[in-house]
């Protein structure tokens, strides 16, 4: 499933999620609110910072099997 295909849908369960919230008790939902910009903002920068580590890790990988397929051609096979 395609990460645009999911957005709509968490966003409506979010909505709906926090208006059952609210009609329980409003205080304890504005309570539970409060975190989520910082827990939002963390996500996103730790997930930043993961994704371009990951890509560099990806980069390494790939120079170690450019090399590894280079000395693999340069041998003889026997049969």
């Amino acid at each position: 499933i395609d990460r645009n295909e999911k957005t709509p849908s968490l966003a409506v369960g979010g909505c709906v999620l926090v208006a059952m919230g609210f009609t329980i008790s409003w205080k304890l939902t504005l309570l539970s609110l409060i975190p989520m910009p910082i827990v939002a903002i963390s996500t996103n920068y730790y997930g930043t910072l993961l994704h371009k580590r990951f890509h560099k890790a990806q980069q390494s990988f790939s120079e170690i099997n450019d090399k590894v397929q280079e000395s693999m051609s340069g041998m003889k096979v026997i049969r």
